[in-house]
C-alpha cells in the first residue's frame, strides 16, 4: 500500500500527503499489455489479495476494487501493485461500537481517536 504521511486541513478541504508511486495504474498497464498470461493474472491477483487481507486485519473494508485504484511500476516487469485510493472503505472501531465513513475517519484521526 502507498505510505500516507500527513494529513492537511485547510478551512473546508482535506489533503492527504502520500508516497511518489512511479508508474501507472494497473488499469492502464493491462491495456497496454492486453490479455495477461495466467501467471501474471496470478501474480497480480495474489499481491492484491495480501493487500486486502492486510486491510481486513485493520479492521478496514475496502469497497472499491478495481485496476484503476492500483499502481505498479511501468520499467519493472510484474512489480508489486500499491493501494492509491482509500476513498471508500469504512473503518470499524470495536473500542466505541462505530463504524465510520472516510469523511467521519478523517474527522476522527484529526480529533484524536
Amino acid at each position: 500500500m502507498v505510505q500516507y504521511y500527513q494529513i492537511i486541513n485547510f478551512d473546508h478541504d482535506i489533503f492527504f500527503l502520500l508516497e511518489f508511486v512511479k508508474g501507472e495504474t494497473l488499469h492502464q498497464a493491462i491495456r497496454d499489455i492486453g490479455i495477461l498470461s495466467f501467471q501474471e493474472a496470478r501474480f497480480y491477483t495474489a499481491n492484491i489479495l495480501i493487500i486486502l487481507e492486510n486491510l481486513h486485519q485493520n479492521l478496514i473494508i475496502f469497497r472499491d476494487v478495481k485496476p484503476e485504484n492500483f499502481m505498479i511500476d511501468d520499467k519493472v516487469a510484474l512489480s508489486h501493485p500499491s493501494l492509491i485510493s482509500l476513498y471508500i472503505s469504512i473503518k470499524f472501531l470495536y473500542k466505541f461500537g462505530l463504524k465510520f465513513s472516510p469523511f467521519f475517519l478523517i474527522l476522527g484521526l484529526l480529533e484524536g481517536y
